[in-house]
């Protein structure tokens, strides 16, 4: 193609003035209008023409058509999904689950349609590695609450022992204030609450039972029924014990065993008449209890302790409700039942 050489070209002075001059005139000199000085015009020089990409001809927008269809091909087969539902990662082919966000292989983000870098796909975790995290923190929970309901229980049971020393009573319905405690251990601790939670509380809450009844049974019943201690107020408990057979046996009315009535009112009788009786005299009727004995205390002990009296003794009727309330109480709570269920 055939270029028009240009009818004016463009010099410019030492002054820094820009003159148009006419084509013809390259090889002349002249004055500058602007500051005298003299101006030689020059020859321009030839601008280069700029190269043709590389490999490319009139037929280009054909060969790039083909590239890309090429290319969309590829990506076609290699995220096409297999026969059990898996595709393969855009990024690197590894396979990926259906419903796979992220690519554990290299990072790349199927939402995203990118890799992340690799700090975030390292910090990014999986989800097996979530719901093992999440297991290994319920576990741990299921036995701090495990671990508060025994505590509870038997601070239950410790609480029990100390008032039945206190009043020289066994007063049944603590068992219930037990199986409380015991499922609020439990619900604390575990910080969730169902049926299998409600299972091990009821367990603690007869551990806890047991343990109180056992406490009374050895170390409040037992001295107060041979007289085997030293220690005061228990040698106060076996006189007035014996006070009260001997006030029973000689009332005429009382056939047989005493009602509950009957014997709450001659126990009654037996401490006003102790009332008056200083330590020494307490301890002296002590002895002539034991001693008019046959049987020495602590054989009486032993024969109690292993006789099957702790079941008979301290498993009544009105205990045995006490005690299903308080499992049932146990259980409701932690397993997070209403009273309605």
């Amino acid at each position: 193609m055939s270029t028009t050489p240009p009818d004016k070209i463009t010099v410019q002075c030492t002054c820094g003035a820009k003159l148009r001059v006419p084509a013809t005139a390259v090889g002349k000199k002249f004055k500058c209008p602007k500051c005298g000085g003299v101006v030689a015009v020059k020859k321009p020089a030839a601008k280069t023409p700029a190269p043709a990409p590389l490999g490319l001809s009139d037929d280009s927008g054909d060969l790039l058509g083909d590239l890309a269809q090429h290319e969309d091909e590829a990506i076609a087969s290699t995220t096409a999904p297999s026969a059990d539902g898996s595709t393969p990662c855009p990024g690197c082919g590894a396979k990926l689950a259906p419903d796979a966000m992220l690519c554990v292989a290299c990072g790349y983000d199927t939402r995203k349609g990118k890799r992340r870098s690799a700090a975030k796909a390292l910090a990014a975790p999986s989800a097996a590695a979530t719901a093992a995290k999440k297991a290994a923190k319920t576990a741990g929970n299921f036995v701090i609450g495990c671990t508060l309901s025994a505590v509870g229980a038997l601070i239950g049971a410790g609480v029990w022992y100390g008032i039945s020393t206190a009043s020289g009573y066994e007063i049944g319905w603590i068992a219930w204030g037990v199986g409380v405690v015991a499922g609020l251990g439990m619900l604390i601790g575990y910080r969730d609450s169902n049926s299998a939670a409600g299972m091990v509380a009821a367990g603690m809450a007869v551990l806890g039972i047991v343990a109180g009844k056992a406490m009374v049974f050895f170390w409040v019943a037992i001295p107060m029924l041979t007289g085997n201690t030293s220690d005061l107020e228990q040698q106060r408990d076996y006189v007035q014990t014996h006070i009260t057979h001997e006030i029973i046996a000689a009332d005429d009315r009382i056939i047989g065993e005493p009602t509950d009535q009957q014997w709450d009112a001659a126990w009654a009788r037996a401490g006003r008449d102790m009332a008056h009786m200083t330590p020494d005299v307490i301890r002296t009727r002590w002895r002539e209890y034991r001693d008019a004995s046959d049987v020495s205390p602590d054989a009486q002990a032993e024969a109690i302790a292993t006789g099957g009296n702790f079941f008979s003794m301290m498993f009544g009727a009105m205990d045995l409700l006490f005690i299903g309330l308080a499992l049932v109480s146990a259980y409701k709570i932690a397993a997070g039942l209403t009273s309605d269920e």
